[in-house]
């Protein structure tokens, strides 16, 4: 199925802009443009973009034409915002760490079959207005730390009584998961698999039975991802 990805930076002291990276879209929030919570307008925007996109598939499906899905990464945090480049290729846009991350997180809703992922720096800014599940907690390529994960399901007014279960108890799974009691965590984590057919559910499964016939050694519930 089709894929397009959108990378999304919620920045606390610059201006936004937007551009094209292949099948990508990069986007970044910052003042003066763009005022208030934007760690908020960056996760509402891509709630916004996968609701419209639930709308079109089935239209598109009818005419024959392909389903596209959408990947998103949010991260929030400092950067280098500006003209960069040189004389002959000038372009206002940012780079460090943060767009980095950004771009990983895009890429781990692969791991856990989900649409918008963000960095726990975000989540500290959207937690009163979004309904947040943690995932995980992650060391990616680049980084010698973990990490933990949230996915964006819904607006808090929103949300639905089977995204609160869903929270409810894939949290308490990964709360056995993390101390290491990878059976009890397999049977919750299977369950609610069957009954929801939640991707990240299956995902968590099948690690939880890797590490029950080869328990890791000093586990501190991360797990590094080996790709970008």
């Amino acid at each position: 199925k089709p894929i397009f990805t959108l990378y999304i930076w919620a920045l606390s002291n610059f201006s936004g802009t937007t551009k094209y990276i292949g099948d990508a879209i990069m986007a970044f929030w910052g003042p003066p443009f763009t005022p208030g919570n934007h760690a908020l307008q960056a996760c509402l925007s891509a709630l916004s973009m996968q609701s419209t996109l639930q709308t079109l598939r089935p239209q598109w499906l009818s005419r024959g034409l392909p389903e596209i899905r959408m990947r998103v990464g949010i991260a929030t945090g400092h950067m280098i915002v500006g003209n960069i480049g040189s004389e002959k290729n000038l372009e206002y846009t940012c780079i460090g760490d943060t767009v980095n991350y950004s771009s990983r997180l895009e890429g781990i809703n692969k791991v856990y079959g989900t649409d918008i992922i963000i960095d726990i720096f975000t989540r500290k800014n959207v937690e009163h207005d979004l309904f947040l599940r943690e995932l995980d907690t992650i060391q990616v390529k680049g980084r010698s730390q973990g990490s933990q994960i949230f996915e964006v399901l819904a607006e808090q007014k929103n949300a639905t009584e089977s995204q609160k279960r869903l929270k409810l108890e894939y949290e308490a799974a990964l709360e056995l998961y993390r101390k290491g009691e990878f059976g009890l965590a397999e049977n919750k984590f299977t369950s609610l698999h069957q009954s929801t057919n939640d991707l990240a559910s299956k995902t968590m499964s099948e690690r939880c039975l890797e590490y029950i016939i080869s328990p890791p050694e000093n586990w501190l519930g991360i797990v590094v991802m080996k790709e970008k």
